[in-house]
């Protein structure tokens, strides 16, 4: 008959069970009885059946992917009622394609009811940067040997990452937030993936600084370098508008060191106005003589002079201030200003003269004529 164990993921393939009652005692034999348990390996058991009595003995192999395979003890004795077995991994059994393995060990155990039950741990290191410890279970036939990683990256919060044991790899994901100490303005959380023995990550993220007056979008990523360092690279440009009459593009850029670092130029957008128009008009002299012509005839000459002079209004046009500033460090920004500075002026001096008849009576003067005015001017 076939063999059908109530264990998921356990199957019995092949081996044979003899049972003989003769006198009223049990006996028998078990014969090369294969137990295969999914995605973990198998083993074997062979013992006797005496007066009632069960005991038996076999070998245990684990066989997983990338990991040298382990050959333990199984055995069952029926005085305790316990069927048992160990099979244990050290550091050392693993593939040279993971990552580095420390020291430690972990050990697949078969208690009484044919469960399988880890126990220990292995030290794992994922580059310079991530370190923790893997561990194994078994549920329902399906083996998981994962590791809770502890990431630290220079512009990003400390956290902890889950990466389990697929197909003889780890593979893991994680959301990492933005340290907003760091990476000042940068909002949001970064996706990052463990595949191929490298960690990775992208995404476009909202930057926002001062309420709300320097707000954009920038690009967030993260490589793991040729020396196993994890580092944040991106930027971007965004917009800043500080005042109605101050705006400008900012470029930001993600230094590998976690922080940030701006430059660009902000343009004043209409004139500032240091001191309106002033103007003077100051006339020197003026003159006007009479000169008898005949009878009652007079020749009437005005002559009158002054200058003219104004300035302003005064104005800064066209104000660019240019500069750069690392976010985190203690130099003081390095920025240069640059602009127009305009102040109109213009001055003039002006001579009239005039000419004309009148008519000397006695009771005053009748005159009229034209008068004409040359100026010069700067």
């Amino acid at each position: 008959a076939k063999i059908a164990p109530p264990i998921a993921g356990l199957s019995v393939p092949e081996g044979s069970i003899q049972i003989v009652m003769a006198n009223g005692n049990l006996s028998g034999a078990i014969t090369g009885l294969r137990l295969v348990y999914r995605e973990l390996g198998e083993a074997t058991l062979s013992g006797r059946i005496s007066k009632g009595q069960v005991e038996g003995n076999g070998d245990l192999t684990v066989n997983i992917p990338a990991i040298e395979p382990v050959r333990g003890k199984l055995g069952y004795k029926s005085q305790s009622g316990k069927l048992w077995g160990e099979a244990t991994i050290t550091a050392k059994q693993f593939h040279k394609s993971l990552p580095v393995v420390k020291g430690g060990s972990i050990t697949a155990g078969i208690n009484e009811k044919g469960d399988v039950k880890f126990q220990g741990e292995v030290g794992v290191e994922l580059g310079r940067v991530a370190r923790g410890t893997l561990k194994g279970a078994y549920d329902k036939g399906t083996l998981a040997l994962g590791a809770d990683m502890q990431i630290k990256v220079p512009g990003l919060d400390a956290v902890t990452a889950r990466v389990d044991y697929k197909n003889g790899e780890l593979e893991g994901e994680v959301d990492i937030p933005v340290s907003s100490k760091k990476l000042a303005g940068i909002q949001g959380n970064l996706h990052v993936a463990y595949r191929d023995k490298l960690w990775k990550g992208e995404a476009k993220l909202g930057y926002e600084r001062d309420k709300g007056k320097v707000k954009g979008e920038v690009t967030l990523g993260l490589a793991q370098t040729d020396k196993g360092d994890l580092a944040v690279y991106g930027g971007g440009t965004v917009t800043a508008q500080l005042t109605s009459f101050l705006a400008g593009n900012l470029k930001v850029d993600i230094l590998p060191e976690g922080e940030t670092k701006l430059h660009g130029a902000i343009t004043v957008t209409k004139p500032i106005e240091l001191f309106p128009e002033k103007k003077t008009d100051k006339e020197l002299f003026k003159i006007s003589r009479n000169i008898p012509l005949w009878a009652i005839l007079v020749a009437v000459i005005r002559l009158r002079a002054g200058v003219r002079a104004g300035v302003g209004p005064g104005q800064l046009r066209d104000i660019t201030v240019e500069g750069e500033y690392t976010v985190g460090e203690e130099s003081m920004p390095s920025f240069r200003i640059s602009g127009e500075l305009f102040i109109p002026a213009y001055a003039e001096a002006y001579v009239a003269f005039g000419a004309g008849l009148g008519l000397d009576v006695v009771i005053g003067s009748l005159t009229g004529g034209i008068e004409a005015i040359g100026t010069a001017g700067l």
